[in-house]
C-alpha cells in the first residue's frame, strides 16, 4: 500500500510556489486577538475584519486607524518560528517563489520581516496585506502572487496555522498545509497536510 505522507511529501517537494500566513506561522504567534477587539471596542464573537467590515466608514476608520498601531507595536517584538529561517534559506536555495499573505497591514509584515530578520526573502511585491487584497479567506491574494509567478493552483502551496489561511487556500485550489505546534488540527477537511513544526517541512523538501 502507497505511504500518504511519503506521496503528500513528494508532492510538496516539487511544487515551486510557497505562500505564507505570519503571526503563527513563520513568526510565533503573539496577536491576543480577544484583548484587541477590547481595545477596540468590538464584539468578542466576530473576526476584526469583519466586524469593521459591517460599520459605516466614519466609525470604522479611527478603529482602523488604532488597529494599524496596534498591528505596528506587535511587529516590533515579533520572533521567528523555530524553523523559519533554515526553510525559506532551503526554498531560496532551491529557486522557489515565496510571498507572504497576512490580513494585517503591509507595513505591520514589513516591519515583523524586519524584526525577525526574513526580509532579503520576500521582495516587496511578494508581501500581500489586507489592503493589497482581499482579507483571507478569500482566495484573490493568491490568485494576485500566482498571476506574478505565472504558477497554477497545482504549483502552489499555502501554509498557515489558522482556518482562513486554510480556506484561501482550498478556495484558490492551491494545496493547504496546516502548522499546528499543539497538534490539535482542527480543520482536517481543508488541510491537505499536516506539520506541527516548519522543520518537518525543511525534510521534505
Amino acid at each position: 500500500m502507497a505511504n500518504p505522507a511519503k506521496a503528500a511529501s513528494m508532492a510538496l517537494r516539487d511544487r515551486r510556489n510557497w505562500i505564507f500566513d505570519m503571526d503563527g506561522t513563520l513568526t510565533i504567534a503573539m496577536h491576543d486577538f480577544q484583548r484587541i477587539k477590547q481595545q477596540l471596542g468590538l464584539p468578542s464573537y466576530k473576526p476584526i475584519l469583519e466586524a469593521l467590515d459591517e460599520m459605516p466608514a466614519t466609525l470604522s476608520k479611527p478603529i482602523h486607524d488604532k488597529l494599524d498601531l496596534i498591528e505596528l507595536e506587535i511587529a516590533a517584538n515579533a520572533r521567528c518560528m523555530p524553523g523559519a529561517l533554515s526553510l525559506l534559506s532551503k526554498l531560496s536555495a532551491q529557486g522557489k517563489n515565496v510571498g507572504i499573505l497576512t490580513r494585517n497591514t503591509k507595513p505591520a509584515a514589513e516591519a515583523t520581516l524586519q524584526a525577525c530578520h526574513m526580509s532579503t526573502y520576500f521582495p516587496s511585491t511578494y508581501v500581500l496585506s489586507r489592503h493589497c487584497a482581499a482579507p483571507k479567506p478569500s482566495p484573490h491574494g493568491l490568485n494576485i502572487l500566482m498571476d506574478l509567478w505565472g504558477a497554477t493552483p497545482e504549483d502552489t502551496v499555502m501554509i498557515g496555522d489558522f482556518k482562513f489561511d486554510l480556506e484561501a487556500g482550498r478556495n484558490a485550489g492551491v494545496h493547504t498545509v496546516h502548522i499546528d505546534v499543539t497538534r490539535t488540527f482542527a480543520f482536517p477537511d481543508i488541510t491537505d497536510t499536516r506539520i506541527s513544526s516548519l522543520d518537518e517541512l525543511t525534510a521534505i523538501l
